[in-house]
């Protein structure tokens, strides 16, 4: 037989026998890859229904929690003793400490409803932070610089954190972040080589609209000025609530103040909430509502006077 002929029978044998097992592999392999993606797929889905039960069950147990502090204090405005007692039993309960490194805490909660922790909450929680070997870190995103009438309004609790988290106004409208904490952790965490790095990390250009900040502050006495503007606000809407039922539970600390709109029929909370914010925001009033639905909240400006007070607490 010749050559030819020899390569034209092998060429057939391949042809006839080995390309249908190449196919039938490379279809083996391509239901293994369609198998593994399908499963991918499945488990990407129930991570992502399980995150967001996860989501769902602390949404519902923050909501939960919320509310009980704001019905606690509702029951009780004026007793400190009363409210710390079951807002503890509330918030912080008997959680198991030995997987908690660090407890994190807004000194105002400001979105869940402008709730303001009663005297000495903060401060026994950082005890209790402490005695469980925890962190006790604050985030004064949009408490800090001034706020509440003070530098920081953990300052109002006798509650030095541990670290201690800034944005917002730290900026005045500058995109910038900060934490502060103290040389001992720092030390530790750089010891261990803990570190974060990121492009605009310890950016000077952010360091000096910071520290203009921190100059402006301090040249107008805006801190003092928030906390007197803060004060008239509050007595005139408290006097306010008085001639209108509706707006009830006035409460603030410098120039964060709120209130809850008492609506007769609760199934027109909503329309009636959302016609009273944007009816005050055709006036020049921005405010806003938080998770309740009911709680609105006040943030003006440090730089508002009393003249501007009377005006719009009236319209």
């Amino acid at each position: 037989m010749a050559p030819k002929s020899i390569r034209w029978h092998l060429f057939q044998v391949l042809l006839v026998c080995v390309l249908p097992l190449g196919l039938f592999a490379a279809g083996l392999l391509y239901l293994h890859w369609q198998a593994q993606e399908e499963q991918r797929e499945r488990s990407q889905i129930e991570s992502a229904r399980l995150l967001a039960a996860a989501v769902d069950n602390a949404l519902d147990s923050t909501v939960q929690r919320l509310s009980i502090f704001a019905r606690v204090w509702e029951a009780n405005p004026a007793d400190d003793a009363a409210i710390y007692a079951q807002a503890r039993a509330a918030l912080v309960g008997n959680p198991d400490w030995s997987n908690i490194a660090a407890v994190i805490v807004e000194p105002v909660l400001s979105a869940g409803g402008m709730l303001f922790p009663p005297t000495g909450y903060l401060k026994r929680l950082r005890e209790l932070a402490h005695q469980n070997g925890a962190l006790f870190i604050v985030d004064e995103a949009q408490t800090g610089f001034g706020r509440t009438g003070k530098w920081f309004a953990i300052e109002h609790h006798d509650a030095q954190p541990d670290i201690l988290t800034l944005s917002k106004s730290v900026g005045n409208g500058y995109p910038v972040a900060a934490v502060i904490t103290t040389a001992e952790i720092a030390d530790e965490v750089v010891a261990k080589g803990l570190w974060n790095l990121s492009s605009h990390q310890s950016d000077p250009v952010s360091a000096a609209a910071v520290s203009a900040v921190i100059d402006i502050v301090r040249e107008e006495g805006l801190i003092d000025k928030a906390s007197e503007s803060g004060n008239y606000f509050i007595a005139q809407l408290q006097e306010l609530s008085l001639k209108m039922p509706a707006v009830a539970r006035v409460r603030g600390q410098g120039l964060m103040i709120g209130f809850d709109l008492i609506v007769d029929d609760p199934e027109r909370t909503d329309t009636v909430v959302n016609d009273f914010m944007f009816g005050c925001r055709r006036r020049g009033v921005h405010i806003t509502y938080g998770y309740g639905g009911i709680n609105f909240r006040i943030i003006p400006p440090l730089v508002i006077s009393r003249s501007h007070s009377p005006r719009r607490v009236t319209q």
